[in-house]
């Protein structure tokens, strides 16, 4: 349109709405991919009449390129929408109760810009009701961040809950996953750490594969790191003929909370870990008793923060028995 008069002519209705822009000139361009129309653009002029022919090839083929663009956003939104969608399918939908605990489960994706799939990972949390009033916490992180990764750590974790659903002691659940993993066609491998916890005597068997440490906030508002022996990753104790895992056992008083994460809640770029354990342990020592609240605290923290990692974490608070009161823990001399 390569005047006022033309497009006062051709389109009156379009040029009522615009007259006050002072428009000279304009090109309405058509968004086209593979013989599809998926929108249209509108340059409008106020410094120019008419359009040279080199001025309309210029024109054409920044709608074309534009074209191209939208249609790679658009393919981008519907990949991380169906990656989104297989993370979620793989955690858990639902966290059973489990008489004498209060619970509380959070995961939160990377945000990371760049290619595709960088804002999704391996890490999971799992919460396995046992036999016996027994319960079993599993946090995890499968290395990398893809598509991939979030396919191996479904199929891991449903594994892992089968072995832990048998029966089989903490370390067996551990040696067993880290067969399973090496025997996948894949290059992943995996840090884990599960507790089988006794809620009726409030002792925990904590097996360790690479992962880090747990932490326990006591009644008076203490928190501290617990450290626990631990064995090799996930598929690489099975690749290297390590499948022995320690044992180690703790206790929750009743009030106590178990904390279980992935270090993309404690680790940031330029820290040391132990640093941040320190400063997770201060975080979670000021941070509200309620195991819901506390788990959105923390979820927060991390989201301003930022950070190239996604995070899961697992809250489990023991809770005294009906008509009991928290008392000491008993101490041997």
């Amino acid at each position: 349109i390569e005047s006022p008069e033309e497009f006062a002519e051709r389109y009156p209705g379009l040029w009522q709405g615009i007259t006050g822009l002072n428009i000279t000139s304009a090109a309405y361009l058509p968004l086209i991919v593979q013989a599809r129309p998926i929108g249209a653009m509108g340059l409008l002029y106020s410094d120019r009449r008419g359009f040279t022919a080199e001025e309309r090839n210029v024109l054409v083929a920044l709608g074309s390129s534009i074209s191209q663009s939208l249609q790679r956003a658009m393919f981008y939104e519907q990949e991380m929408d169906l990656a989104r969608g297989l993370q979620q399918a793989m955690l858990p939908r639902t966290i059973p109760s489990v008489p004498g605990a209060d619970l509380a489960v959070r995961y939160r994706a990377a945000t990371i810009g760049g290619s595709f799939g960088r804002d999704i990972g391996g890490d999971w949390y799992d919460l396995i009701p046992l036999p016996g009033g027994r319960v079993g916490a599993v946090i995890g992180d499968v290395q990398g961040h893809d598509t991939h990764a979030a396919a191996v750590m479904g199929q891991l974790r449903i594994v892992l809950r089968a072995y832990a659903a048998e029966g089989h002691p903490p370390p067996t659940v551990m040696a067993r996953a880290s067969v399973f993993l090496h025997e996948l066609d894949t290059d992943r491998s995996a840090t884990c750490l599960y507790a089988e916890a006794d809620l009726s005597t409030g002792v925990l068997q904590v097996v360790r594969a690479g992962h880090l440490d747990p932490l326990v906030r006591r009644t008076d508002g203490s928190c501290r790191r617990v450290l626990v022996p631990g064995g090799l990753p996930l598929g690489l104790s099975a690749e290297f003929g390590r499948l022995d895992y320690p044992v180690g056992t703790m206790e929750l008083d009743p009030g106590d909370t178990l904390l279980l994460c992935t270090d993309g809640l404690v680790e940031q770029p330029g820290s040391d870990l132990d640093d941040g354990m320190k400063a997770l342990s201060a975080l979670v020592a000021a941070g509200p008793d309620d195991v819901r609240d506390l788990a959105d605290r923390l979820i927060d923290v991390a989201g301003e923060r930022g950070g190239g990692d996604d995070v899961a974490l697992l809250l489990l608070r023991r809770r005294a028995p009906d008509g009991a009161r928290p008392g000491g823990r008993l101490k041997q001399r």
